[in-house]
């Protein structure tokens, strides 16, 4: 919300029981702020009752609800009840019936008043009632992660790209992702290390499924760059 402010980061100290990580968020009230995901398989959803749940942690009354938003053709704005504010972790819901013609679904934690508070387990369900986390494979929540965001090259000299070619010709190097993207990515390229090159650079085009970097060869002969990082981040 305008004027608000909100810091979020991954908590190893605060989290609920049976779970290694929750969402640790800082927040300044101006005007209503949210966390907030923006559902995919909306279509899927349509005519159908759902429920949002998560465990959620504060000390300050009022303050933190979850909400199911939908938007298009018979939108509508469905709120949970707030946390008692008691300093222990609660879970809190809401249910909602979306509608026949809507066109996204956005599941919230909405803040109401400056506090901290913290967020953990949270499930989306078809069905009129919430469900108890059900914590997926890892394999496969770090399959729906990558989908939105990944890193190539983590590990130093992982990623590294050269070949022979003329002074001031362009190099073209595509990477593949690991995880389709859910829309094309947002890419940023950290320094890489160079020789007889200059940095690489996104090359117009790409998808969700590749990117393609292109470098400028300063010199004829051999040329390389490594011990570069590359994310990518996908926002629907």
């Amino acid at each position: 919300g305008a004027g608000s402010s909100l810091s979020v980061s991954r908590d190893g100290t605060n989290n609920d029981v049976a779970s290694m990580y929750c969402a640790a968020c800082t927040y300044t009230h101006s005007n209503v702020s949210a966390l907030e995901q923006k559902l995919e398989y909306f279509a899927g959803l349509r005519g159908k009752q759902v429920a949002f749940s998560a465990r959620v942690r504060t000390s300050t009354a009022s303050a933190i609800r979850l909400r199911i938003t939908t938007s298009g053709t018979g939108a509508a704005t469905t709120d949970g009840s707030f946390h008692s504010g008691g300093g222990t972790y609660e879970t809190l819901s809401v249910t909602a019936t979306i509608g026949a013609s809507i066109s996204a679904v956005v599941v919230s934690v909405v803040a109401s008043a400056s506090c901290t508070f913290y967020v953990d387990a949270a499930m989306f369900v078809i069905g009129s009632a919430a469900v108890t986390y059900l914590p997926l494979h890892p394999a496969d929540d770090l399959a729906r992660c990558q989908r939105y965001y990944e890193i190539l090259g983590e590990a130093s000299g992982a990623l590294a790209f050269g070949g022979y070619s003329t002074a001031g010709a362009t190099a073209y190097h595509p990477l593949f992702y690991k995880v389709r993207k859910a829309v094309t990515p947002t890419v940023t390229i950290s320094a890489f290390t160079l020789s007889n090159c200059s940095a690489p650079v996104v090359w117009t085009g790409g998808g969700p499924d590749v990117v393609t970097l292109n470098t400028v060869v300063t010199a004829t002969g051999t040329y390389l760059a490594y011990n570069g990082k590359v994310v990518a981040e996908a926002n629907p």
